[in-house]
């Protein structure tokens, strides 16, 4: 099962999880993932400002997302997302 880029994690046979071939899981001491910067999220805008748009991606905090960091945006050219929009 590959779980990384380069980790490989073969769940040991008397593992109450290893009954069901092709699932994933996490064990994991924290009740909720908390993402740490860089890594891929998937969020709903909640607010639009003028440079920015706050981002809700079932973390502790608004993620905030400059509308200049868009490929290809410049000031004159901004993304035009909508609030609720995924």
């Amino acid at each position: 099962m590959c779980v990384g880029l380069r980790t490989t994690y073969q769940p040991p046979i008397n593992h109450p999880h290893n009954a069901s071939p092709g699932t994933l899981w996490v064990d994991t001491a924290q009740r909720r993932y908390a993402p740490a910067k860089g890594d891929p999220v998937v969020g709903v805008i909640t607010e639009r400002y003028a440079e920015n748009y706050h981002v809700h991606i079932h973390a502790a905090f608004p993620a905030q997302l400059p509308a200049l960091a868009f490929e290809g945006a410049t000031r004159r050219n901004k993304p035009n997302l909508q609030v609720h929009h995924y």
